[in-house]
């Protein structure tokens, strides 16, 4: 399974502040079917994979990771963070995550 594809779908989906049930919905597919594709524990077939890029506005080959730099920085920031599931053995939360990437725009917002 690609791990990529389910860390994009995720980085994307929040940044368009929508929920996994919300993006299901839109795409009529269920919301088990792609919670799994953001869990990595399932792929979506090619049609569909070009649906979640016209979705979200981005390529096929940036969600299967061939395009890495189609999106910004802070995107492969926010990637990174969002794929660190444990600190020191301690789970780290999705608010932890987010906080996380509000503290990496900062500091590099600081240093334009």
């Amino acid at each position: 399974m690609s791990k990529i594809l389910g860390i994009r779908l995720k980085v994307l989906r929040e940044q368009k502040q929508l929920s996994k049930a919300e993006v299901a919905r839109r795409l009529d597919v269920g919301n088990t079917t792609y919670s799994n594709w953001e869990y990595g524990l399932r792929e979506p077939n090619a049609d569909t994979i070009v649906k979640l890029a016209n979705f979200y506005g981005v390529s096929t080959d940036y969600l299967l990771g061939h395009d890495p730099i189609e999106q910004d920085k802070e995107l492969t920031v926010e990637a990174a963070i969002m794929s660190i599931k444990q600190y020191n053995g301690q789970p780290v939360s999705d608010q932890d995550q987010k906080t996380l990437i509000s503290i990496a725009k900062a500091y590099f917002n600081s240093k334009k």
